[in-house]
């Protein structure tokens, strides 16, 4: 049994981005907290509050994650583009070397909303806007899966690992065709599981929310229940 953390989410309770919760880190000695282009270290052991230099992540880090030699980060800004007048997505992953002390951009996921990492010794599994990727750290080796897979969308949010066959991924479609009005907004589909032994994918039955517009609940994480 494990615990979800769920919500409607849409433009009517639409939460600024200033006042959004952050995102943490608990690390051995250190937690790490981001808000927007700010990357936090506060030391357990002094009370310390240091800036890390992170002037190469864009505006808003989403999801952090750490093994013994490195933290990931998935981050995601929107800019003005005077020229074409749109906004664009300026997104993907991002590497903090522990020893070195530096940051790194990954190129093979450019483009790709991460909300989401869970990493080991072994791979990273990522919550993305094209579906859950594994990949082996060298960020070479990858399996990604996605609609045409079996998940009910491309659009992931959350993602827990229950051992090492069975992860469960809580996921969204923008829109719906009866009303364009709400075309940005998150609609919850609730629960897909992923067997990492066989790649099959099952869509978990998950209660309905009988309110209009919704049909399922958008599943922001979930927990171990202790």
């Amino acid at each position: 049994m494990f615990l979800f953390n769920y919500s409607l989410f849409s433009r009517d309770n639409y939460v600024p981005m200033d006042h959004r919760p952050l995102t943490i880190l608990v690390e051995e000695d250190y937690i790490l907290y981001a808000k927007r282009n700010l990357l936090l270290k506060y030391k357990l052991t002094t009370q310390e509050v240091d800036t890390i230099n992170n002037e190469l992540l864009p505006r808003q880090i989403l999801t952090l994650a750490s093994n013994k030699s490195k933290i990931y980060a998935g981050d995601v800004s929107y800019y003005y583009n005077k020229n074409n007048k749109t906004w664009e997505k300026d997104s993907g992953l991002f590497i903090f070397d522990k020893s070195s002390k530096l940051w790194e951009r990954c190129s093979n996921f450019d483009d790709f909303i991460i909300r989401k990492i869970i990493v080991n010794e072994q791979y990273l599994l990522l919550a993305t806007d094209k579906g859950v990727i594994k990949v082996d750290l060298n960020l070479t080796n990858q399996i990604i899966y996605n609609k045409s897979d079996g998940l009910e969308s491309d659009n992931v949010y959350s993602l827990f690992q229950l051992n090492d066959t069975t992860v469960f991924i809580g996921i969204f479609r923008y829109g719906i065709g009866t009303h364009q009005e709400r075309k940005d907004d998150m609609f919850g589909l609730g629960l897909n599981k992923i067997n990492l032994k066989n790649h099959k994918i099952t869509k978990i039955k998950f209660p309905k929310t009988e309110i209009p517009y919704y049909d399922k609940f958008l599943v922001l994480d979930m927990y171990p229940n202790i």
